[in-house]
Order: structure tokens, then sequence, then C-alpha cells
């Protein structure tokens, strides 16, 4: 096994040579860093029917491109759909809170009718035993 460094800053130069000339590091020093450029799409092209390893991995490459938007797009779904049951969640739970304030406010008032209704009868039993009293 053996490890080839290419030094891609140096490609802008490579890239003027007629691709015949080319040796095959060359080659695929100017695919990685020119495979999605589209002003060089013609000799992208032309290594790749020269090249066939190249070409075998452009097509790997576009293929993992593919496979990575899928991912993306699904994750985005996902994410909608785990944002969608959230905010119905939270609605619910919102919606049960004011339920049970509205219980516990009826809860109070009835206590304070009840408080109120007692009230006005003692102030009718004072005002009984007033006039009783003379008063």
């Amino acid at each position: 096994m053996s490890v080839i460094t290419i030094e891609l800053a140096k490609v802008a130069k490579i890239v003027e040579k007629p691709i015949e000339l080319m040796d095959p590091m060359e080659r695929w020093a100017v695919f990685f860093v020119y495979c999605n450029d589209k002003k060089k799409r013609d000799i992208i092209n032309k290594i790749l029917q020269i090249e066939k390893g190249i070409a075998m991995a452009g097509d790997v490459m576009m293929h993992i491109s593919r496979d990575w938007h899928e991912r993306c797009r699904l994750e985005s779904e996902y994410k909608y759909e785990v944002d969608l049951q959230s905010a119905t969640i939270d609605a619910r739970l919102a919606a049960e809170e004011a339920r049970r304030a509205a219980v516990e406010a009826r809860k109070w008032q009835t206590k304070y009718n009840k408080l109120q209704q007692q009230a006005e009868a003692q102030q009718q039993r004072i005002a009984e035993l007033e006039s009783r009293l003379g008063t």
C-alpha cells in the first residue's frame, strides 16, 4: 500500500496543460479540485473518458451526493413532523392548564358567591334585629 500526496494548490497550473500530457495523479488532482466547477465541465468530462477509475469515483461521489441530499430531505421532513407534534402537545398542555384555571376560578367564584350570600343574610339578620330593637 502506498500513500500519495497531491498539492491541490498547484492544480491551477496543471489544469492549463492538455489532458493527454497530464499524468494520472495530475488528472486526479484536477478532478478533485474542479469536479463541481461548471466552467471546467469539458475538461472534467474528457478526464472521465480517459480515466475509468476517476469516472467510477465520480459515479460514487454522485451517488453519495444523492444519498446525502435524500438524507437531508428526510431529516427535514422528520424535524417538521416532530415540531408539529411538539406544537400540538404544547397546545394541548396550554388548553389543559387553561381548563384547570377555569375550574379553579369557578370553584373560587362559587365560594365567593356563597360567602357573599352569607354576608347578605347576616346583613338582613342584623337589619331585622336592629328594627326589633328600635335602633
